[in-house]
């Protein structure tokens, strides 16, 4: 019975970590100049990022239900990607 519950404990840590998915990208303006210390949003999951100040970001997301990615930034219009 104890190696059953290994193996089943094993499945799902396993299935949970195929259905995500990590995100890593540098955000830049117009004149590629890093966009430093913006907000990157999931709000189907409310998980949240900053970019670092050379404008790179990385989150972990689920493909099946993040849908949309909102960026904005002090300087800059909001974006939302779809």
């Amino acid at each position: 019975m104890k190696n059953h519950t290994i193996y089943l404990l094993l499945f799902f840590i396993s299935f949970n970590t195929i259905a995500q998915t990590t995100i890593k990208s540098k955000l830049t303006d117009v004149n590629n100049n890093p966009a430093a210390f913006a907000n990157i949003y999931i709000p189907e999951s409310k998980k949240t990022t900053l970019s670092n100040e050379s404008g790179d970001f990385y989150m972990v997301i689920n493909p099946e239900t993040d849908k949309t990615i909102i960026i904005s930034h002090l300087s800059y219009q909001p974006v939302q990607i779809k």
